[in-house]
């Protein structure tokens, strides 16, 4: 055995700090904390057409939706975050405790030249599926003739044809979905529906049920909500767009920095020719425009304004109070 004198590289104090702390790191390993969100998806920045996210850490002060493009160090945006609880609180407030406003789609008519456009375009892909069936029972055909000596590129061409079958096939159905709830009458009947099937507790005024069921309601009825923020005294005031399924209305609310009182204040009747132009082409991207994971952005659309309708059943003011704030988590 050879002894040889070692110099110490690392300090004993040091050394051993750094084995418990390892030690600690191996106990924590895990899952990290999921936390529940129920507007992702449908929730964006009426600024810049970020997607707002759920921010939310437990043992932290972060408990809010903000724009993702307001990320540091490289922030696009300069939007105001919003309190999850509080936001969430009041959507679920104004869809299924508030349930009048879903009378105001019987105020409202089928956009005619939006539903022709989905009409037109979902001809021509019923056209184009038509086609390609019979290029593949014809490819199929080949397959069988045993006198065609490679079959290799027939069964290439086989392979893209169903590809595009497919495609196809998943754009008529969401082209077929469009038109349904372009018919306002369809997303009255649906609204209802969904909201009606809703019980309240008559003592705290809170909805029974669970997140999976409530957030499930709102992504089927909501087709998504805009956030913006003025700056101004004590806090400034936010903005809340809510556009329905089936609608080219956003209804407007307004609330201050405390998010306890939400007031309509009135009624936006959106344009939408980014997506008419988008239907005029030959591509459908436009189901992609919403409901989008990621750092997806909504296009702009003019809009024009409209005073509420005195027979519009629409409480003018939602109020939110602590003991009624919904905490998923």
């Amino acid at each position: 055995m050879v002894v040889a004198d070692v110099p110490i590289i690392i300090e004993p104090a040091l050394w051993d700090k750094v084995q418990i702390n390892l030690e600690k790191n191996r106990k924590n390993v895990g899952r990290k904390d999921e936390y529940h969100y129920l507007l992702n998806g449908i929730l964006y920045c009426d600024k810049c057409g970020g997607e707002y996210r759920g921010r939310k850490r437990l043992k932290g002060n972060d408990n809010a939706y903000k724009c993702a493009e307001k990320r540091y160090p490289n922030s696009k945006c300069d939007s105001r975050g919003i309190s999850i609880p509080r936001l969430e609180s009041f959507i679920i407030k104004y869809l299924f405790i508030y349930r009048d406003f879903k009378k105001h789609f019987g105020d409202l008519k089928t956009d005619v030249e939006r539903t022709q456009l989905l009409e037109e375009k979902i001809t021509k892909e019923r056209t184009k599926f038509i086609s390609i069936e019979k290029k593949l029972k014809n490819g199929y055909d080949l397959l069988l003739d045993t006198e065609i000596p490679n079959n290799e590129e027939i069964k290439s061409r086989i392979a893209k044809l169903e590809s595009q079958k497919r495609e196809l096939a998943d754009t008529i159905q969401i082209l077929e979905q469009k038109i349904y709830e372009s018919d306002s009458k369809n997303m009255e009947k649906k609204i209802a529906g969904v909201v009606g099937g809703f019980e309240i507790n008559k003592t705290s005024g809170i909805v029974n049920a669970d997140f999976d069921k409530i957030k499930k309601s709102i992504h089927e009825i909501i087709e998504l909500i805009k956030i913006s923020h003025q700056k101004h005294e004590k806090g400034g005031i936010f903005t809340i767009k809510v556009k329905f399924k089936g609608s080219n209305v956003y209804s407007i609310i307004e609330t201050d920095w405390k998010l306890s009182v939400f007031k309509l204040v009135k009624y936006e009747i959106t344009d939408d020719k980014s997506m008419i132009e988008i239907l005029k082409s030959g591509t459908l991207a436009y189901q992609k425009t919403t409901g989008i994971k990621g750092s997806a952005k909504v296009s702009s659309t003019s809009t024009i304004s409209t005073n509420i309708k005195k027979h519009v059943h629409l409480p003018a003011t939602i109020k939110i109070a602590d003991s009624e704030l919904y905490h998923f988590d």
